[in-house]
């Protein structure tokens, strides 16, 4: 959610025609017609991948938020998978078993933990660091376009970082850009599978932000956020209105910043 990871509970993206699917291991999740090894990639919600999916042509949406189109020429999947680590491994794993990959990417929004990093820039990690186990993931750039972002240390945390000085706090702490809450958990199911993985975010907010809204009390059942208990937040909790208002904004940048820099040389 923006400092780490998406809000709500997805969103839509009617530009994306459903084709139902076709043979494979999944229901109606398969390799399709591609030999090539495809590329694996992972968001949290649909409002992290609206823009490219609306961008990309040829996309055929499969069933349980599973994408199929070619990036930059090659076969890649992509899977909605939730908010949070555990959500994003699980998807990830589930990736990993149903089709042939050839590495993993965590895409998504981040909050920035250093001035250098404004709402709609892009990071691309060079190092995961779980800040719950300690686990550093090294990424390859391999997977990703040639792009102008900053690059460096991306922190997983487990839940939403609210305050300007925790932000600050964690950046000075462990030389990180920016935080997150999923790019561990693919980070580890790409360990597990021995795949190469890398991690690229959308920011949504600067580290010198404090954000209005309780986020933490807006968690679903499955652990995620609920979009409806954002929204009663934002409009209970002074200057929530605006701070949805803002994040709103912010989110559609941060996910155009994203299409952008992964269609680079499309």
């Amino acid at each position: 959610m923006s400092t780490n990871g998406g809000s709500g509970d997805g969103g839509g993206d009617g530009a994306v025609p459903d084709s139902g699917g076709g043979p494979g291991i999944g229901p109606g999740i398969g390799p399709g017609s591609d030999d090539d090894p495809l590329l694996g990639i992972v968001a949290a919600y649909r409002w992290e991948v609206t823009p490219l999916l609306r961008r990309t042509s040829g996309v055929e949406k499969l069933p349980r938020g599973w994408y199929r189109f070619r990036l930059r020429g090659e076969p890649a999947m992509l899977v909605v998978g939730g908010v949070g680590k555990r959500n994003a491994q699980s998807a990830a794993e589930s990736l990993a078993r149903t089709v042939s990959l050839k590495g993993l990417i965590s895409l998504g929004f981040a909050g920035g933990l250093q001035e250098s990093l404004q709402p709609g820039d892009v990071v691309v990690a060079e190092e995961v660091l779980d800040l719950r186990t300690g686990e550093r993931f090294r990424c390859s750039e391999e997977l990703l376009p040639e792009t102008k972002a900053q690059r460096g240390v991306i922190l997983a945390v487990d839940d939403v970082v609210q305050e300007a000085d925790a932000k600050r706090r964690l950046g000075q702490q462990w030389s990180a850009l920016a935080v997150d809450m999923e790019s561990a958990g693919v980070a580890r199911a790409a360990t597990q599978s021995n795949l190469p993985f890398a991690a690229i975010r959308g920011i949504t907010d600067g580290c010198d932000e404090s954000l209005s809204i309780d986020f933490e009390s807006c968690r679903s059942d499955d652990g995620g956020l609920s979009s409806l208990k954002i929204l009663w937040q934002g409009m209970r909790s002074r200057n929530g209105v605006r701070d949805l208002w803002r994040l709103s904004k912010r989110l559609r940048c941060a996910a155009g910043s994203l299409a952008e820099a992964l269609q680079a040389g499309c």
